[in-house]
């Protein structure tokens, strides 16, 4: 017995495999043990070999299981084998199997997933072992007297073990031994036979006949129907497939067709009428005339039939076919599927195999490719394309159910319904750009986009805009084109007579729009005015305003970068963006903020400028008296909103109120509206911030005034103080509505 380690050499001669399977084999090593998965293989010479995996390249050992059968033990019968392993969880003895190697005290230990197929594995085992030994034939023992036993003995005899020598009969445990035994067989007789006494072993002719002695020599007197063979009288029969008859005292056996005698019995040996049989021992010999060869124990013609042709290399028949047809059964036969296939029989069935994208029809592979998101079938010569999930037919081919980012898919039945974004149409299944204005209704002419206006509309730039020039100026209609007269001091923007006013700044932003399902920023392209407007458009054509903001009317409610960080409901910021690039524009009176990004900190910080410099100067305020008879100062009125804290770190919200003081000083001051907006901002002519005296940087904006009242007071700021940035000629300014301070 071969041993079960990873370096056992393989079977080098080709058996058949009986069966095979996954195990869990014990490896033992130096350092602890463990189950591993093998794949075992039995092969007909009762070779029992495990490899790594179903490749079987790399084996791990292997066991000749015909050299020590009665050391194969399984299930419980394993338990009384010294030094069995523990089991992994879940698996039970019911599962083992152990093999153990004679002379040895090795023994290899595999377990099956469970116990039927442990008994699979058995009878296959079984299949492959030589039979055991026969018992003796002990022939019908003379009548002889009974033997006595031993006195004060009541222990009977123990027989003869069948097992071989050094171990026992017991049942439960293959490996353990016995007591060496030997049993000799008597002279003259072979191992299976036993010694009985001369005379009756000489004068027997067997029932069928009766004996006597002449002499010393055995005289047989058969009855009729049998004749003496080898000192027995035995049946004078040919078998049913032959005729008996005796000449003298010889038999004759006259086999029918087919058979020829062997022993004296007529036995099967059929080569076909273009051969003759002989049986060596019990194998069949055919010699085949010439022009035959056997095939399946019968000479054949040596044929290929019309469609091949026939040669025979060292008695071997070669079939050589033409094309679409194959040798089957040394006949060459149709077989063809197309030229976008490779045929085989199976029986007189035809198994066609297919190159991807082609299917069967009528016996002959078809293009029949739905792509790789659909299976394709034929019926009568029609191709059908069965789609997966969310997958459509479109011109014979699965393609996805997707109408583009600019527009929602759906199925009716098999039929695909893009619902396509305001401005978006669809064409050719997805959904594109095809905006006409509100006022237009457009079409796509390939790559062509086609405007069809409302009455009183025309086209501008590919917008229907009505015809209208606004109070400033008058409309016309001239071939379809809109013609704007506007009057003196104002230009025509956008089909609109608008006041003239200054680019300051412009650049991309990102917007965060509100909607009611979701939110997101979008991209504009936001400009700065000198009247202080600040608009955003769809892109940089500026068709489209996404909203403007007058930022004069609230530059206490101007924040930007870290200061933004206490307003409430400040949205969450794209990836890779930070709170230094952020700007907001809170809307008096309501809680409405606009959110825009820069792109960097930098930008933040020049559009910050920009604004400044679009602001009018700030309202002259007095300084807050102190309330009589009291230590603590009064707290002025708010330019806030009603209704807002003075927490410093929100912009949006109120600081310490004042009372706001028109110019010249004299004239009386106006109050506080009732709504809580400030009053006017004074008409200060030629306003310049404080110089700079070198060390600190001057706020533009009053942080706080001297009790007297009187002009604005240059407070220091700290350079480093958040929120606050250098202009271009290097003086720090800050925005006052960022800090409320």
């Amino acid at each position: 017995m071969g041993c079960c380690d990873e370096n056992s050499v393989q079977l080098s001669k080709m058996e058949l495999e009986i069966k095979s399977g996954p195990m869990l084999w014990y490896k033992r090593r130096f350092f602890g043990s463990n189950w591993r998965g093998v794949h075992s293989v039995l092969y007909d010479d009762s070779s029992f070999i495990s490899y790594e995996d179903y490749s079987r390249q790399e084996s791990k050992g292997s066991v000749v299981l015909k050299d020590a059968p009665e050391l194969i033990a399984f299930g419980t019968n394993t338990s009384q084998i010294p030094d069995r392993p523990d089991l992994p969880g879940h698996y039970e003895p019911k599962g083992l199997l152990s093999f153990g190697e004679r002379g040895t005290k090795t023994v290899h230990w595999f377990l099956c997933p469970n116990e039927e197929e442990v008994t699979s594995w058995m009878g296959a085992i079984a299949s492959t072992l030589p039979p055991p030994p026969a018992p003796p034939r002990i022939p019908p023992p003379p009548q002889m007297p009974a033997p006595t036993a031993p006195p004060n003995s009541n222990q009977e005899q123990t027989p003869a073990s069948s097992y071989p020598t050094g171990h026992s009969t017991q049942q439960n445990n293959p490996h353990q031994t016995a007591p060496h035994q030997t049993q000799q067989p008597p002279p003259g007789c072979t191992p299976n036979q036993q010694q009985m006494p001369k005379a009756a072993s000489e004068c027997n002719c067997g029932k069928n006949g009766e004996s006597s002695l002449d002499g010393g020599k055995k005289i047989c007197m058969c009855k009729d129907g049998f004749i003496e063979k080898d000192g027995i009288c035995q049946e004078c029969n040919c078998g049913k497939n032959g005729e008996f008859s005796l000449d003298g005292e010889k038999k004759i056996c006259k086999c029918n067709d087919g058979f020829i005698e062997k022993d004296g019995i007529c036995q099967e040996c059929n080569c076909g009428k273009n051969g003759e049989c002989s049986l060596d021992g019990e194998k069949k010999i055919c010699k085949c005339k010439d022009g035959f060869i056997e095939k399946d124990g019968i000479c054949q013609d040596c044929n290929c039939g019309k469609n091949g042709e026939f040669s025979l290399d060292g008695g071997k028949k070669i079939c050589k076919c033409k094309d679409d047809f194959m040798d089957k059964d040394e006949i060459c036969q149709e077989c063809n599927c197309g030229k976008n296939s490779e045929c085989s029989l199976d029986g007189e069935k035809k198994i066609c195999k297919f190159k991807d994208g082609f299917i069967e029809k009528d016996g002959i592979c078809q293009d029949c490719n739905c792509g790789k998101n659909g299976e394709c079938s034929l019926d009568g010569g029609k191709k059908i394309c069965k789609c997966k999930d969310d997958i459509i037919d479109k011109d014979g081919i699965c393609q996805e159910c997707n109408c583009g980012k600019n527009g929602e898919s759906s199925l009716d039945g098999e039929k695909k319904i893009c619902k396509c974004k305001n401005g978006f149409i669809e064409k050719d299944g997805i959904c594109q750009e095809c905006y006409c204005g509100k006022n237009g209704e457009c079409s796509l002419d390939g790559e062509k986009k086609i405007c069809k206006s409302k009455d009183g509309f025309i086209e501008k730039d590919g917008i229907f805009q009505e015809c209208n020039c606004g109070k400033n100026g008058e409309g016309s209609l001239e071939g379809g084109m809109k013609i704007c007269k506007c009057i003196d001091g104002f230009n025509e923007n956008h089909g609109k007579s608008q006041k003239m006013a200054l680019e300051i700044k412009s650049g991309p932003m990102l917007w965060y729009k509100r909607r009611f399902f979701g939110s997101n920023w979008r991209e504009v392209h936001s400009v700065l005015y000198d009247d202080n407007s600040f608009i955003s458009f769809e892109g940089k054509s500026w068709q489209e305003s996404k909203g403007v903001v007058v930022l004069k009317g609230t530059p206490e409610l101007i924040a930007f970068g870290t200061n933004t960080s206490q307003v409430p409901d400040r949205p969450d910021l794209p990836d890779h963006y930070k709170s230094k690039e952020v700007l907001s524009f809170c809307v008096r009176g309501a809680k409405t903020v606009h959110w825009f990004l820069c792109p960097n900190e930098e930008e933040v910080k020049s559009w910050i400028s920009a604004i400044s410099s679009t602001l009018p100067p700030p309202p002259q305020m007095s300084a807050p008296t102190a309330a009589p008879n009291s230590n603590q100062e009064q707290t002025p009125a708010s330019p806030y909103p009603t209704g807002h804290s003075t927490e410093q770190n929100n912009p949006h919200q109120a600081a310490p109120q004042y009372q706001y003081q028109q110019s010249p000083p004299n004239q009386q001051q106006t109050p506080r509206a009732a709504s809580g907006l400030p009053g006017q901002y004074p008409q200060q002519a030629n306003y310049r911030p404080p110089p700079n005296d070198g060390n600190n940087t001057v706020s533009p904006y009053p942080q706080s005034y001297p009790s007297g009242g009187g002009g604005p007071t240059t407070v220091a700021v700290q350079q480093d103080r958040p929120g606050y940035i250098a202009d271009g000629g290097g003086d720090a300014f800050s925005m006052p509505m960022l800090l409320g301070t």
